[in-house]
């Protein structure tokens, strides 16, 4: 597929998605919140508890001028980590006994901004959910004052371990005084024995200084809030889940809704249509019926070509075809229109009688010819047996055209022209090329005609419209709104193109009006285009519809 008939997502193609797919936009969405919400409402009730715990002291700082307080980041970080160690949690355990198998979860957090911690437990009893937080407190606060005052004794356990060791070279340098040594080497021992009597001092006052702070920072470690039973569960909250289940499933919907739309190959809009084949679209049809999409496709089933009347929506949508038609003719004389479409099922022969009707009311001499010479149908709308004389039989030489067009008169007084398709030949595509069928062309037109419609074969199973080309003005082509590929609109101008046809135009057909997803759909009977799926082709039902009985007379 080139660049042109490739779909890119801007904003109104993304606003038509979404409003195209809101059934499954709305049922992803509200059947997961309701999944959520049974889910979350069938949970257990859940009870937390917590328990708040100072970790670091500055007393000492406060006292002791040549201490430095401890990095508060680091004892957090590792207050949090012993809380959530295997000791902690054993001793706690122990001292919850059976009610441990009720915790369901346990935390430690950093109160933001401060140095305390807290423990927050998770039960199914709001009474163990307290106990079990503030057994954990108890238990951290006395391994964590443990820790500390060990460290802190043991320090202070070194200092006088080396005070003591300076006495020994206290009581030598004694000894040798009381030798009454020379003076000069009296006074240097004096002076040694000084300097050893104040470093014994300082370890022994650093030493006491530092038993003073292993009972300070144990001290500070101390818990500042214990745990209450809480009066009601904190979980499980089904509406509070269900509004995040209903986000997360519309941003899924959303997601998959814009895949989708990347991914779908239909037509579904009028820009993409005119971006696909280089012409206007010079009508939309709308769908008559209900909007929803299971009663279109249901209706596609069983809807049958009409010709529309007075009160219909559509009469509007034919006489802003014709009037599109005949102003896209100025200047350029096309009165030889024909009627084609990619595939079958894509309602052309309903809009080739109808724009003719239309037409015709308006006061212009129209002649439709059904040139669709495998498959005719429109002479069931227009109520005249197609298989006696016609198209063939006039090009076979076997009838002259005067026997085989017949007159259709219209509800108005007025009336059009229908040369139907005659008995079916083994090969329409050599007769419709030959010169014979541009001389016919040629009759009718000299007759003071103003349109005549060809009703013609779909362009993507035979090769009948090809060949009427040489012979016509332009060529309308049809396209279904949300059914017609683009694909095979995109293939059916390339090979229009390709044998110099001259395209005048789209109509979409199917248009649902207010709806981003248009639907719509006709049997057709040919079998299915390589791009055309037997799943996407609704039944035909076209070659049930009763004919009305009488044959009119001609109008030229």
């Amino acid at each position: 597929m080139n660049a042109e008939t490739t779909s890119e997502l801007d904003l109104r193609q993304f606003g038509r998605a979404l409003r195209r797919r809101a059934w499954m936009l709305a049922g992803v969405s509200l059947g997961l919140a309701a999944i959520v919400f049974a889910w979350s409402a069938a949970q257990p009730d859940l009870y937390q508890a917590a328990a708040e715990v100072r970790v670091v002291s500055d007393v000492s700082a406060n006292l002791f001028g040549n201490q430095t307080r401890t990095d508060s980041g680091r004892e957090i970080a590792n207050a949090v980590y012993l809380v959530e160690s295997g000791t902690v949690r054993t001793q706690a355990n122990e001292q919850l006994g059976t009610d441990r198998d009720l915790v369901s979860e346990v935390s430690v957090e950093q109160v933001e901004g401060t140095d305390i911690v807290r423990i927050r437990v998770v039960s199914r009893d709001p009474e163990v959910a307290a106990a079990a937080a503030n057994a954990y407190a108890n238990v951290f606060v006395v391994q964590r004052r443990d820790q500390i005052a060990s460290a802190f004794f043991d320090q202070a356990e070194e200092l006088r371990t080396a005070a003591d060791g300076l006495n020994q070279r206290i009581n030598d340098i004694d000894a040798v005084l009381a030798l009454n040594p020379p003076e000069g080497e009296a006074d240097s021992l004096r002076a040694q024995r000084a300097d050893f009597v104040n470093q014994q001092s300082s370890f022994q006052i650093r030493a006491g200084e530092f038993e003073i702070e292993a009972s300070l920072r144990s001290d500070g470690v101390q818990i500042v809030q214990s745990a209450v039973p809480p009066s009601s569960p904190f979980a499980p909250t089904p509406l509070r889940n269900a509004f995040v289940g209903f986000l997360v499933g519309l941003v899924m919907a959303v997601g998959l809704a814009i895949l989708l739309e990347w991914l779908d190959n239909r037509i579904s809009s009028t820009n993409e249509a005119e971006r696909i084949v280089g012409v206007p679209v010079l009508g939309v049809v709308p769908f008559e019926g209900s909007r929803s999409w299971w009663s279109r496709r249901n209706a596609f089933a069983k809807k049958r070509p009409e010709l529309v009347g007075a009160s219909s929506v559509s009469t509007e949508a034919y006489r802003t075809l014709q009037t599109s038609l005949r102003f896209s003719s100025i200047g350029k004389q096309k009165r030889r229109i024909a009627i084609t479409s990619s595939s079958g099922s894509e309602g052309k022969t309903t809009v080739c009688a109808n724009l003719a009707k239309t037409l015709a009311e308006g006061g212009m001499r129209v002649v439709v010819i059904s040139g669709d010479l495998r498959r005719p149908m429109i002479g069931q709308l227009l109520g005249v047996d197609e298989s006696d004389k016609g198209l063939s039989s006039v090009l076979l030489g076997d009838a002259s055209l005067s026997e085989c067009l017949r007159r259709v008169d219209l509800d108005n007084g007025r009336s059009l022209a229908l040369l139907p398709a005659g008995p079916l030949i083994q090969n329409p595509a050599a007769l419709l090329s030959s010169p014979q069928f541009g001389e016919l062309l040629d009759r009718i037109e000299s007759a003071g005609v103003d349109f005549i419609l060809v009703d013609c074969a779909p362009v993507l199973p035979v090769s009948d419209t090809l060949a009427i080309t040489d012979h016509v003005d332009g060529v309308l082509v049809m396209a279904v709104a949300g059914r017609t590929k683009k694909g095979n609109l995109a293939e059916t101008t390339e090979r229009l193109r390709q044998v110099g046809a001259d395209i005048v135009g789209v109509v979409l057909n199917g248009v649902v009006p207010g709806k981003g997803y248009y639907g719509y759909g006709y049997g057709y009977g040919y079998g299915a285009y390589e791009s055309y799926s037997s799943h996407d082709r609704p039944t035909r039902t076209e070659d049930h519809q009763d004919a009305p009985s009488g044959t009119p007379t001609p109008a030229v």
